[in-house]
């Protein structure tokens, strides 16, 4: 048998063995290592260049060890199939070992009471603590790797009802978590936040940066659509109770007016005007045409003669409001005389002019009431 068809029959052998998942790495590095030339770096001219390093025949020795070597690696390709098998069959048992304990801490679960589901749950959480404080960092970062793969495969398979509910767990959770937040946490928390931001802005390429700007100005033209919304429904509820506000403020006046006249004028409080707390402010939006006919309506009538006229009082010579006073013919008044001023009071009038009266000299009197009138008269 001549060199080359022992190595092609070698070649040939380690390509079958290389099928067994046992040796395939190995014996695929062998087979390459030997389809390689043989090749050495020498200088030449002070270049690096490769020259060929000749084989020669193998001795007589060296070639029946290489025959015994060709059938052992012959008896040995059919070895890893047994191995497999065990392999497999092992494997299937440990799944089916697997299997067993999942449905039995199902069960478990089911009938456990509460206390015993917090301690377990307590139990796991503190377990989880250590075995992360203990892992090195290649571990964390496949630790991570597989829970970002096992969310990411989670969310595509789940339903829009799924979907919705979960991200509205997970508005809930935030939400109560900032509640809780002391002010130093909330401080961490936006910063964190501000920091998570401007790396990811400053890592993300120009079409993530257009898709983000774009998702942007969709929300801002959503909330500005749906706060136009809200502005203007609550603008016609506060329109709508002004106008019956005041319909019912200018019945109530005409209705006062109308009753009161001129010979019996009697007060009447309900002609002030009530107070109007609109339920939200409607500025900066124009005033409508309404409003302003009613508030002119409302100004004339103020400002006219019946409303501004004045009388005086006939018990205390004071002025004051002719709709705010009350007319009673004397012939009615069945005490008379407490209209009249007492004596008492006219020695107490007199006693103030007295005590008015400033200098005197030889041609006039010169005295300052109590309204701070100067009145002179004659000395005769």
């Amino acid at each position: 048998m001549s060199r080359d068809q022992k190595f092609s029959r070698l070649l040939q052998h380690l390509e079958k063995c290389s099928q067994s998942i046992m040796y395939y790495d190995e014996i695929a590095a062998t087979v390459q290592r030997i389809r390689q030339t043989p090749e050495k770096q020498t200088f030449k001219n002070n270049s690096v260049i490769q020259i060929r390093i000749p084989e020669f025949q193998l001795t007589p020795s060296r070639r029946l060890r290489s025959e015994i070597n060709i059938d052992t690696l012959s008896c040995q390709s059919i070895i890893p199939d047994e191995i497999l098998k065990d392999q497999n069959d092992k494997e299937e048992h440990r799944q089916l070992q697997l299997e067993k304990k999942r449905e039995q801490a199902q069960s478990s679960r089911t009938n456990e009471t509460e206390q015993r589901r917090q301690n377990r749950l307590e139990k796991k959480r503190e377990q989880t603590r250590s075995s992360r404080m203990n892992e090195t960092e290649e571990q964390h970062r496949n630790r991570l790797e597989k829970v970002r793969e096992r969310t990411r495969s989670r969310r595509m398979n789940e339903t829009e009802e799924q979907h919705q509910n979960r991200l509205e767990k997970d508005r809930h959770r935030i939400h109560s978590s900032q509640m809780n937040d002391t002010e130093e946490q909330r401080q961490n928390r936006l910063e964190k936040k501000r920091e998570q931001t401007r790396s990811s802005r400053m890592n993300e390429t120009e079409e993530q940066r257009q898709n983000r700007l774009e998702q942007q100005r969709k929300r801002s033209q959503a909330n500005r659509e749906k706060k136009k919304i809200e502005k203007r429904a609550s603008h016609n509820i506060s329109t709508q109770q002004q106008n019956i506000q005041m319909r019912f403020t200018e019945t109530e006046e005409h209705e006062s007016y109308n009753n009161s006249g001129t010979s019996d004028l009697i007060p009447n409080e309900n002609i002030i005007m009530k107070n109007r707390n609109p339920t939200s402010s409607s500025w900066p939006e124009p005033i409508s045409r309404d409003l302003k006919e009613n508030c002119l309506k409302e100004f004339l009538h103020q400002m006219s003669m019946s409303s501004l006229a004045e009388t005086t009082c006939a018990v205390c010579n004071s002025r004051t409001s002719v709709q705010k006073s009350k007319s009673v013919p004397l012939s009615k008044i069945t005490v008379i005389e407490s209209l009249k001023v007492s004596d008492e009071t006219k020695a107490l009038i007199m006693n103030t002019q007295l005590s008015n009266l400033h200098y005197i000299n030889h041609d006039t009197v010169t005295t300052v009431n109590s309204d701070g009138i100067q009145t002179i008269d004659d000395a005769q």
